[in-house]
């Protein structure tokens, strides 16, 4: 095949998968609503060599901010196995480049059904309009331990459908893959949970700061869009002012930004007659120290005051 004619054909078969067949709303991506087509041997044992084919399916993230992947569910089964592992690859020139994950399939019986592959643990995302590869692998049986050890290799079957899809394939467990437009797509449903948008967050006191939606909701912030920026929001531009105490010292901070004890708004550090506002000795604020102090101290305790 030339090379034009090749990445003709990459061209549009990358265009026929390039939206998803949404009907669920954490779904990524999803061919599973057209007519099935013939299911096919399309996972071996890495040591079954002989007669391997191993095929994988391409996928695109819809635009916006990516998803958490949380499942693949395909249309499989195996006469001889119930685990299998999903494998998902980067996209590279075309075809499946970098590994980025391995997701183990476990239910796989002697009749076709619908299996679901979970993440084992961390967070596999998925960058918007970004492709990627699936393929599906399959174990093998010792029967024999030691030097003389005897493999019985499994395999799987993969139900295809029929609408045209991207496939790369390849026939040994090492071979580089290869683009064909003669295969038909492998079932495929990705699902993912949407990643929160970034953008300006007003706070309530004033001042704005680049969140995730759900965080800026969570605190009572005003979220302005993903596609909102600090420097250009409508956010209050002024926080509250004060006196910030960290043990005796001093200083005139922003609440925000006080790790000490904010002692409220407008107020200044300058005692008032000569104690330091961050004294907690003198309990009655009176801007001296004396045994006045201790005396208001218990009156305020036993009379339950916090």
């Amino acid at each position: 095949m030339s090379r034009l004619r090749q990445c003709s054909l990459i061209a549009g078969i990358l265009a026929s998968l390039s939206a998803p067949h949404s009907a669920r709303a954490d779904e990524v991506f999803s061919n599973l609503g057209f007519q099935p087509g013939s299911i096919t041997t399309l996972a071996r044992s890495p040591f079954h060599v002989a007669g391997f084919f191993e095929g994988a399916v391409a996928f695109t993230v819809p635009s916006g901010n990516g998803f958490t992947l949380t499942a693949i569910d395909l249309l499989a089964a195996s006469p001889d196995t119930t685990t299998a592992q999903i494998h998902i690859y980067a996209n590279e020139s075309g075809a499946p480049g970098a590994e980025l994950a391995s997701l183990t399939l476990n239910g796989l019986a002697g009749a076709e059904a619908l299996v679901t592959a979970t993440p084992a643990g961390g967070n596999i995302v998925l960058q918007p309009n970004a492709i990627y590869w699936v393929s599906m692998t399959v174990d093998y049986t010792v029967i024999v331990e030691g030097p003389a050890a005897l493999l019985v290799p499994h395999e799987a079957m993969w139900r295809h459908v029929t609408t045209t899809g991207v496939v790369s394939s390849r026939t040994t467990p090492t071979g580089s893959w290869n683009i064909t437009g003669l295969l038909q797509s492998p079932s495929l449903r990705v699902r993912g949970t949407p990643i929160p948008p970034v953008g300006a967050c007003c706070n309530p006191r004033g001042g704005c700061y680049m969140l995730a939606s759900d965080v800026c909701q969570a605190f009572g912030g005003r979220f302005l869009g993903g596609t909102t920026a600090c420097a250009t929001s409508s956010c209050p531009n002024t926080l509250p002012t004060g006196a910030c105490c960290r043990g005796l010292a001093c200083a005139i901070e922003p609440i925000l930004t006080c790790t000490g004890r904010f002692e409220g708004e407008d107020t200044v550090c300058t005692p008032i007659v000569g104690v330091n506002r961050c004294c907690r000795a003198d309990f009655n604020a009176s801007g001296a120290l004396s045994v006045q102090d201790l005396f208001d101290f218990l009156t305020a305790y036993f009379a339950g005051c916090p």
